[in-house]
């Protein structure tokens, strides 16, 4: 199986602040930022 991966460059604050609530989440950092790109595009298209 594959492992696909996530690489965005932003700011070390808010990859921070993103791996926080993902840990609260139980959750990867990449599986977070995943579901916050998919909700913003779903979003969007309405």
């Amino acid at each position: 199986m594959e492992k696909t991966q996530v690489l965005l460059r932003m700011p070390l604050n808010l990859k921070n602040n993103i791996s926080e609530i993902a840990k609260l989440q139980g959750l990867t950092t990449n599986a977070l930022i995943i579901t916050i790109l998919n909700n913003y595009i779903k979003s969007t298209k309405a």
